[in-house]
């Protein structure tokens, strides 16, 4: 039994016994247990019930256990309370046939024993835990106290997770101690809450002395203090000799302990651990101890409860294997995490966001306004257990209050953060997942661009990290605790991202996706920075891909999330080949101090897999290298002048930074050198007419020296191409010339449909464009060729430059074709799946109909900041008029 607080003690934790159901029956009485069949031997800490089913713990409404244990004559005399750290979801006890505690939540509890409930000897405590059958539910089925599960997520198994003990004092217990340093003066407040079960002493004499905990021999503080009035807490400051500072890289703790005693007895004694560390919000930034505090971490989801290997290589999941991906902190996402990790957190140096079980995920539990009174009741019920247990670990240095919370804001943002803060001063809160008004806290903004792995196009989260750090409060800060989730499965992602499943590089596009959008949140300055889930690219559980990197996203974390970290500023993938690039490249150093820093700058055909690879260096065809010296708590900015291989391919532009003391880091994005078409030369003579008029297309046509003009002639049309930019743009005259236009098709000509609002001309054609958006579709900015089909449009275009063009947010196309017109021709290039064509091909007589949803017109202007040449290339090859002749006579393209 590992506590926080070190007192008189006696723990309940072993063997039990437990029975489900019954929820009718006074088990509790005695002989009505012995009178039921079916007890089953079970452990505490431990689940209550062995289900193979996880549904079927949810019809479980009650689970009784017990046990019988031996007090001496000495500890069945003292004043005792009844505690336990975690009890799902929540429980009522009786000891030797009376009841003497009950709490509605899973959250820590202790309870007062009325004086003769214990007795020497044989004691038997009955405990009768609430199953999830067995919550007070709402109307809309869901729980009425926080579960950190109220959605179709989360534990739903009766257990009692957490120590159970009893403690033991005499006529005052001090029932709650909090530890408020201030480095500035160099002391320590404990703020102390008196209780007991009878009447207290008049006055009790409290002396608090403090031991650094690498030093129990010599005192570092002492202070007395005689209390008299206890009707609500004392404090007693404290001032240390020679304060050590807890920090990540300094973990210095001490040992308190306080002594209560009257009239020359002692009452209580309690030693526990503490830090000298201040955190707060300062500017709208974080602070420790007066210095700027970044988080950069991860998230946690229980791992404590999940077994081995957790449980007993603890320290290189939570400590070693976070250090080697450079991260300094984690969010415990539901539910606060357990002493014995808070205490390896302590004695390392890594930070803990701890989360209430207040989790919603963006659920509406349309409760009503009386369930809600109800909501509210049970939440203030449950956090003081987990606070009261936890404040004294310096590693604990925010409260996480809900997670997604969409509909009770102004109750959470307001009575329910201020009781919290009432309760503990000494940490700043966070609402995770910015929705509502009021978002997030007094302290802080949270945003949870959970899926940006796996939903739209991907500089999506680059341009909502960049506008939320304009427009940041300067009060508050600024965090995103949750990226690079799924919300979908592995093969449906593999469709997204690559193209086909099973892809070889399916890990490192996501490792690469992860750094790209980690660094883009460093270089606005996020104050709190976490990718979830950590769980997945650690080597606890057995992953191998390098030394020293079980995953690559262990590899893209460890150069992402540097502290010191020269990170280039580059969306954009598409580049004319042998042009000249300016890039702006972030010297950012989040450490106090100034670092001397070496910075090599490549350009090379192979992947440097964000390590770097010694290969992929020595591979490269251009180096260029300097040497500075980055101020501590800064980002400076300098223009990188590089230049695009002649040679047309795939290329990485790699950042490496190299300090003194530490491994190398790595910013790197992929560059593609695309050979430019003469499009002058490839159109010369060439006849097009647009329809449905469209500025960016023209200045195209001019620039370009390409003959057009903007309506259908009279009778019959004379052309190489027509192409319609926006049939809701298109005059009455030209509307009537669909046969006109058939017969052009028919004999030979080219007609293109580019992307347009919506397709109002099915007389012509018959489709519809198609923009159903769901969770993880709609928006794309990968599209993939159909395999095995090959047409012009992909003339000269590398398939990989398909996968995200330039310019924010990298949209290639935001709908796919449906419709009759699909039974007839060829699908060309797809998004998500291959049932959603983007590109199709329809061969009329000796002509053809191209259908072209992608988004090219904002991209073939050289002077826009969104030009890419590729979309340039496709745009051209959508012009050049179809060769040769022939095709099917007469398909079906209108009603």
């Amino acid at each position: 039994m590992i506590l926080e607080f070190q007192r008189d003690s006696f723990s309940l934790n072993g063997e039990w016994e437990s029975i489900a159901g019954h929820e009718q029956e006074d088990v509790w009485k005695a002989g009505t247990p012995d009178k039921l069949s079916g007890w089953k031997k079970i452990v505490v800490p431990g689940p209550l019930l062995r289900m193979a089913d996880h549904k079927g713990h949810e019809s479980v409404k009650c689970v009784w256990v017990r046990r019988s244990f031996q007090l001496d004559d000495v500890h069945a005399s003292r004043g005792a309370v009844l505690k336990w750290n975690g009890i799902r979801f929540g429980a009522t006890a009786w000891i030797n046939g009376r009841q003497v505690a009950t709490h509605p939540t899973m959250g820590p509890h202790t309870a007062l024993l009325p004086d003769g409930v214990l007795r020497a000897g044989e004691n038997r405590i009955v405990i009768k835990v609430a199953g999830w059958g067995g919550l007070p539910k709402s109307k809309s089925d869901k729980p009425l106290i926080p579960t950190g599960g109220g959605v179709p997520f989360g534990p739903r198994q009766t257990s009692i997770f957490d120590d159970v003990y009893l403690e033991f004092y005499e006529r005052a217990y001090l029932k709650w101690i909090l530890a408020i340093p201030d480095v500035r003066t160099g002391r320590v407040t404990f703020r102390v809450w008196v209780d007991g079960s009878a009447e207290l002493p008049e006055t009790l004499d409290i002396r608090a002395s403090v031991r650094l905990a690498g030093d129990m021999a010599a005192l570092r503080g002492e202070a007395k203090l005689r209390a008299s009035d206890f009707t609500q807490y004392v404090e007693i400051p404290v001032a240390i000799r020679e304060p050590r500072l807890w920090t990540p890289r300094t973990p210095n703790l001490y040992v308190a302990e306080l002594v209560a005693s009257t009239a020359g007895k002692v009452c209580d004694k309690v030693r526990f651990r503490f830090g000298m560390r201040e955190i707060r919000v300062e500017g709208g930034h974080y602070r420790l101890n007066g210095k700027p505090l970044w988080f950069r971490g991860s998230n946690l989801l229980r791992e404590w409860q999940w077994g081995e290997p957790f449980a007993s290589q603890t320290k290189r999941y939570l400590i070693d294997e976070a250090r080697a991906m450079n991260l300094n902190s984690f969010r415990t996402h539901t539910e606060p995490p357990c002493t014995r990790w808070a205490d390896i957190a302590d004695e390392h140096g890594m930070m803990i966001l701890a989360e209430m079980p207040v989790l919603y995920n963006f659920a509406d539990f349309k409760f009503t306004p009386a369930e809600y009174e109800e909501w509210h009741k049970n939440v203030m019920v449950d956090f003081p257990g987990w606070i009261t247990k936890l404040w004294n670990h310096p590693s604990i240095v925010m409260w996480v209050l809900s997670n997604e919370s969409r509909i009770d804001n102004k109750w959470e943002a307001g009575p329910y953060r201020d009781a919290v803060v009432s309760l503990d001063p000494t940490r700043p809160t966070m609402r995770t997942g910015e929705q509502g008004d009021p978002p997030g806290t007094k302290e802080n903004l949270d945003l949870h661009p959970t899926a940006n792995w796996s939903r739209g196009p991907e500089g999506a989260l680059i341009a909502t990290v960049t506008e939320a750090a304009a427009k940041k409060d300067p009060q508050r800060t600024l965090t995103n605790t949750e990226y690079m989730n799924w919300f979908a499965g592995r093969s449906r992602v593999e469709l997204l991202q690559m193209g086909r499943n099973g892809h070889p590089d399916f890990a490192w596009e996501f490792a690469d996706f992860a750094a790209e959008h980690t660094e883009a949140m460093r270089r606005v300055q996020f104050d709190g920075i976490f990718p979830y889930m950590y769980a997945g690219w650690t080597g606890v559980r057995g992953k191998r891909w390098r030394e020293g990197y079980p995953t690559r996203m262990a590899a893209a974390l460890h150069s992402s999330m540097a502290p010191v970290l020269a990170s280039v500023d580059l969306f954009d993938r598409n580049f004319p080949a042998g042009g000249e690039i300016s890039t702006p490249l972030y010297l950012i150093n989040e450490t106090h101090g100034d670092m001397d820093a070496r910075i090599d700058v490549y350009i090379t055909p192979e992947n440097p897999l964000l390590l770097p690879d010694a290969d992929a260096l020595k591979a490269a065809i251009w180096r260029f290298g300097f040497e500075r010296t980055l101020k501590g708590d800064t980002i400076a900015v300098e223009q990188l002048h590089w230049k695009v291989p002649e040679a047309p391919g795939v290329y990485y532009l790699a950042a490496i930074t190299t300090r003194k003391g530490d491994r190398a880091v790595v910013s790197q994005r992929i560059v593609r050198s695309v050979a430019k078409v003469d499009s002058a030369g490839v159109l010369k003579g060439k006849k097009i007419i647009l329809l449905g008029a469209d500025r960016r297309v023209e200045e195209w046509m001019t620039a370009n020296k390409v003959q057009y003009a903007s309506a259908l002639p009279k009778g019959r049309i004379l052309a190489d191409t027509v192409v319609i930019c926006d049939a809701g743009k298109l005059t009455e005259q030209s509307r009537r010339a669909e046969s006109a236009l058939r017969e052009f098709v028919r004999t030979g000509g080219k007609l293109v449909v580019l992307n347009q609002p919506e397709w109002t001309w099915k007389e012509l054609l018959d489709f519809e464009i198609d923009r159903t958006r769901t969770w993880v579709t709609g928006i794309a900015s990968r599209v993939f060729p159909y395999e095995g089909v090959e047409h012009p449009i992909m003339d000269g275009v590398d398939p990989e430059c398909l996968r995200r063009w330039n310019g924010l947010p990298g949209t290639i196309s935001n709908g796919w074709i449906s419709g009759k017109v699909l039974d007839k021709g060829q699908r060309l290039l797809w998004q998500e799946d291959p049932d959603k064509p983007v590109v199709f091909g329809l061969r009329i007589g000796r002509g053809e109909v191209v259908i072209s949803l992608l988004h090219l017109r904002d991209r073939i202007n050289p002077r826009s900041e969104k030009y890419d040449p590729v979309a340039e290339r496709i745009f051209v090859n959508l012009l050049v008029p179809k060769p040769g002749g022939g095709g099917v006579s007469d398909p079906v393209v209108g009603p």
